[in-house]
């Protein structure tokens, strides 16, 4: 918005997008954003009466754009707004990744 002109993009998948503050009020969005997957996983849920907990994995490598990372946001904080109690962690590929990630979904 800083031109005062529209920018049509398939990226800016992530939650901070979402508040059409200064910098974003000309953003708009041709791709599927992570708060809208947040949105289809609560209704999930809720169809199928899942209300005990949430597990979310992902891999943050850090050195690339992080898709996984500002994928799952906006899943967890869709969650978060309900009434589950969610966890995270961070899938590694390190000893321990695979059998860590299984340990901590049981």
């Amino acid at each position: 918005s800083h031109w005062r002109l529209p920018l049509l993009t398939a990226g800016a998948v992530a939650s901070g997008f979402s508040a059409k503050n200064d910098h974003y009020r000309t953003l708009v969005r041709t791709g599927p954003s992570a708060p809208k997957l947040g949105e289809f996983v609560v209704t999930l849920h809720g169809h199928f009466n899942w209300t005990a907990r949430a597990a979310l994995l992902y891999l943050d490598a850090r050195t690339d754009d992080r898709p996984h990372y500002f994928t799952i946001e906006g899943v967890f904080e869709a969650l978060q707004g309900s009434n589950l109690s969610v966890q995270h962690q961070v899938y590694a590929r390190e000893p321990g990744g695979p059998e860590q990630a299984t340990h901590f979904i049981r």
